[in-house]
């Protein structure tokens, strides 16, 4: 025993130094500067966006009854019709104001200036009628209300230089021609 005392110990795998021994122990990777810096400003973030959120839903007010919004739909859909009447009504006064001011121009105020040189072209000019376009009129529902047929919805568009129907618009003068035979 006093052979151990005096002699130093011999390791099993022979002699090795401090470094060749593995103790089970790793020491920790340093720490990046700054990684735990932005998961707070996360945080923090997150924290300012539920305060604004919360103090935004305290102040707001309890906005508009249900009961009012139905009477000021109703409202609007009444002053929209208001609208559409008063201007047919003063397409109609700017039609009745031209044939006033042009008495020579046929039975309706058409614009059409037609000095009367042949008998056939004041005839023809008679029978021809004008039509205001008023809102929610197409080709179709003036052809059923002039020749009671919709499929003349072509005719008129023909008669009035019409390419696209649906460039109708509230106020148009449109020449209703005599029903096709």
């Amino acid at each position: 025993m006093d052979k151990h005392l005096t002699e130093p110990f011999q390791p099993y795998e022979g002699t090795t130094t401090d470094d060749a021994f593995d103790y089970g122990y790793d020491e920790p990777e340093p720490r990046k500067p700054g990684g735990d810096i932005l998961w707070g400003r996360v945080a923090v973030l997150g924290a300012v966006v539920l305060f604004a959120f919360l103090i935004g839903r305290s102040t707001a007010g309890g906005g508009v009854s249900t009961k009012q919004f139905e009477e000021a739909r109703a409202a609007t859909i009444d002053a929209n019709e208001r609208i559409d009447e008063l201007e047919a009504e003063v397409v109609a006064l700017e039609t009745q104001l031209n044939a006033e001011e042009n008495p020579g121009t046929g039975n309706q105020g058409d614009g059409n200036n037609n000095s009367g040189d042949g008998e056939n072209e004041g005839d023809a000019t008679s029978e021809m009628e004008t039509y205001v376009v008023a809102s929610g009129d197409t080709l179709q529902t003036i052809a059923e209300q002039f020749y009671g047929d919709a499929s003349l919805d072509d005719f008129l568009a023909e008669h009035n230089g019409i390419s696209d129907p649906t460039t109708l618009q509230v106020g148009q003068k449109l020449e209703i021609p005599p029903k096709p035979e």
